[in-house]
């Protein structure tokens, strides 16, 4: 059981993705402390919510997933202890 200050600080990760660059998003994962936040799955969502790829952060917090074809797309961040965050939308093109 996390500690009432662990629990605020574990209810949120802030994601910030990097410049998009031809169909992938780079990215740093990191709590509300701004320290990075490591073993976090990252996971890129299509229009319709499907997972179309998949990442562990590192021990920078750092991240990329790519997808295979342009779109509109979500990251949703999921972490025991912490609550899952899912992104404004990010445009892939072509």
């Amino acid at each position: 059981m996390l500690g009432n200050r662990a629990a605020v600080s574990a209810a949120f990760l802030i994601l910030f993705p990097f410049a998009t660059r031809g169909q992938s998003v780079r990215g740093v994962v990191v709590d509300l402390g701004d320290r990075p936040v490591p073993g976090v799955v990252v996971l890129l969502l299509d229009s319709v919510s499907h997972v179309t790829a998949r990442a562990l952060s590192n021990e920078r917090g750092e991240f990329r997933v790519a997808s295979s074809r342009p779109g509109t797309y979500h990251i949703r961040t999921l972490r025991i202890g912490f609550r899952p965050v899912t992104s404004a939308s990010i445009v892939l093109p072509a």
